[in-house]
């Protein structure tokens, strides 16, 4: 089986490094107040944006500046790493598939790369700056897994792929009955085990 796996606020805690990061950008390049800090639960990883009200321009700024760089000390989701090894070894493809795009300063794929080794994880591919995970896998067959209610509800019109929504502090949960979710990395795996019980045997 195919499996496409997102990286960020799926694999990782994208969310805590990105919101500290850009409370810091907030404060000491654009100069503003910080307004209070409230978990938000947004239909797009752009979360962070409609928390501090930032406008067009200071989010592109922000993006241009500062986000690759803030990537590449996140933290793994516990058991994420254990759990791609398993599929792995059970003779699945696994490409981690991301809308992260790269900026003249920072290579994000380099950095993806980069993390990734460093936290046990090697795909069998990797695919940036996708934006529209719907179309990009419209013909494709297998699982695909993410935290965004976008990319899950996009990606679930395609009957042929099954789809998973991890839950996430800042992540709306999509309702669409096509989207099944869970929690954790190791109930996950116990899903997939349940759902493709002749795929999983090792």
């Amino acid at each position: 089986m195919k499996f496409w796996i997102d990286i960020d606020d799926t694999i990782s805690f994208t969310d805590e490094a990105v919101i500290q990061d850009a409370r810091r950008y907030h404060t000491e390049v654009l100069k503003k107040v910080l307004p209070e800090i409230k978990p938000r639960q947004s239909e797009n990883h752009y979360y962070f944006i409609e928390i501090l009200g930032w406008t067009r321009e200071e989010a592109l700024r922000y993006l241009n500046d500062r986000y690759p760089a803030c990537l590449e000390n996140i933290r793994i989701k516990p058991g994420a790493a254990e759990t791609i090894a398993w599929l792995q070894k059970n003779g699945h493809t696994v490409t981690i598939l991301t809308s992260r795009v790269s900026t003249p300063e920072k290579n994000a794929e380099a950095v993806s790369v980069k993390w990734l080794r460093a936290n046990g994880i090697n795909p069998d591919g990797i695919i940036l700056n996708c934006k529209d995970k719907g179309a990009f896998l419209k013909n494709e067959k297998g699982v695909f897994i993410d935290d965004a209610f976008d990319h899950t509800g996009a990606v679930a019109e395609n009957k042929d792929i099954t789809v998973f929504q991890i839950r996430s502090a800042f992540g709306k949960e999509n309702p669409d009955s096509r989207v099944r979710h869970f929690s954790t990395w190791p109930e996950l795996r116990e899903m997939l085990a349940a759902a493709f019980p002749q795929k999983f045997g090792k």
